[in-house]
């Protein structure tokens, strides 16, 4: 198909979207994710650091109003079978949690739908888990995003 033709196409497309006019979704979320800057070695006090650096950045502001911890932040508890903060996160994840939201943040946080995830290895993924895992995110720690991998899913 000539590039033109193709264009003007794509844009007869765009030009005929409609949407439900809600309000919703006009922004994406947009939240800062440990993995960007500290991969899996991510801490608390580094999480306390990034909030105060969007608000004074002005990020904040502007939208970055969610802070998500990726891979190496959860372990699993091998007596009990529960995710749990990894020792980075001392104070535990629902006082982070309550932190970031008393400063006016959305908390999120990550796992993989397999048994292992790319920064904790076997036995902190969701494989197995998948309902208490859902009620440990969205209740216990009030967590308003999950970013969910697909890490060790073997095809």
């Amino acid at each position: 198909m000539p590039p033109l033709l193709l264009s003007v196409g794509l844009a007869s497309l765009l030009a005929t979207v409609h949407a439900l006019d809600n309000g919703l979704g006009l922004t994406p979320r947009l939240a800062f994710s440990t993995w960007n800057f500290f991969g899996t070695g991510a801490t608390e006090s580094e999480v306390h650091d990034i909030a105060a650096s969007l608000e004074r950045t002005g990020l904040k502001a502007l939208g970055f109003d969610t802070i998500n911890i990726d891979a190496g932040s959860l372990d699993r508890d091998r007596t009990t079978g529960r995710l749990v903060a990894s020792s980075r996160f001392p104070s535990g994840l629902r006082n982070l949690s309550d932190w970031l939201h008393g400063a006016g943040f959305h908390f999120g946080a990550y796992n993989d739908i397999s048994g292992h995830t790319c920064g904790n290895g076997p036995a902190a993924g969701s494989l197995g888990h998948y309902e208490a895992d859902a009620v440990t995110f969205a209740h216990e720690w009030q967590g308003g995003y999950l970013k969910g991998d697909f890490f060790g899913v073997e095809m």
